[in-house]
């Protein structure tokens, strides 16, 4: 069968991975993740309306079809980010995760390039910093993103009375509160092709 898996070349194998450990690995998650979500509900909080896996190249995480813009929402140990605390390769296996590791990378080059040759922006937002500052993420998403439009609104926020009331126990779109600041020397970069 042309085009599966197993037939394409150099892809690392499972080959010596225990069940226990495929099943684990097989369960991180691609789209929706907790990152992902925090910058949703951030995004939403903030008035900010807007597409999630929209059929664009690469499917980014979040996109704003009106602005030409996407933000994609990356994980620092799965997009190799390097930072100190999640970021780093793994010590064993350096065979499997390197080229791994390195063919996320070169896609998300790809992917970008192909956003920007399309005319849109495209903002990374690593996982590191919506974990350490959220505040500051949302501040660096509404300078890039511009200001709110307030034409066009739908739903819940054109109800008389605008939305519903926050859920009694449910968190905050800003996450948790950020009283003592951490910074592992990551920021917001502006995907560059």
């Amino acid at each position: 069968m042309a085009g599966t898996h197993a037939n394409m070349p150099n892809r690392p194998t499972f080959d010596g991975v225990s069940a226990a450990r495929r099943r684990n690995m097989q369960a991180n998650r691609s789209k929706n993740t907790s990152p992902e979500m925090v910058v949703r509900r951030l995004l939403h909080a903030m008035g900010y309306r807007y597409r999630i896996h929209w059929n664009l190249p690469g499917k980014p995480d979040i996109s704003f079809p009106a602005r030409r813009k996407a933000i994609e929402i990356r994980g620092c140990f799965w997009h190799g980010h390097g930072c100190q605390k999640i970021g780093q390769l793994p010590r064993s296996r350096t065979d499997y995760w390197s080229p791994k590791i390195m063919a996320t990378q070169q896609r998300d080059k790809r992917n970008g390039a192909a956003l920007k040759a399309l005319g849109w922006e495209v903002i990374e937002v690593w996982e590191c910093r919506v974990r350490a500052v959220p505040g500051d993420v949302a501040d660096d998403l509404a300078r890039f993103l511009g200001p709110i439009r307030a034409s066009g609104r739908t739903g819940q926020d054109a109800m008389p009375g605008g939305p519903r009331p926050r859920e009694p126990g449910r968190p905050s779109a800003a996450g948790p509160a950020t009283g003592s600041r951490v910074d592992f020397g990551c920021s917001l970069d502006r995907l560059e092709a």
